[in-house]
């Protein structure tokens, strides 16, 4: 197996790294089992930094939209940015 490594700038967006500058909490949403739902992201610094779930929304729905309502509200609410 060819393993190779690659790197990052801290802030330089990437496929799970929303371009926010600098690395202030967003919310955003997201699906899984429960349906879609609105998450609260912020950066942790550990490892070398990453982004990472701290709350998500208590609501589910059943369409994106729906939670794009929900955590436009809520982003609102929390005086951070919707991504």
């Amino acid at each position: 197996m060819n393993h190779t490594k690659s790197s990052v700038a801290i802030g330089a967006p990437t496929a799970t790294e929303p371009p926010i500058e600098p690395l202030r909490p967003f919310v955003s949403v997201t699906c899984s089992a429960r349906g879609w739902f609105a998450v609260l992201m912020w950066w942790n610094p550990d490892l070398g930094g990453f982004w990472e779930p701290w709350e998500s929304h208590p609501q589910s729905s059943y369409t994106e939209a729906e939670a794009i309502t929900i955590a436009r509200a809520w982003a609102e609410a929390q005086g951070v940015e919707f991504l």
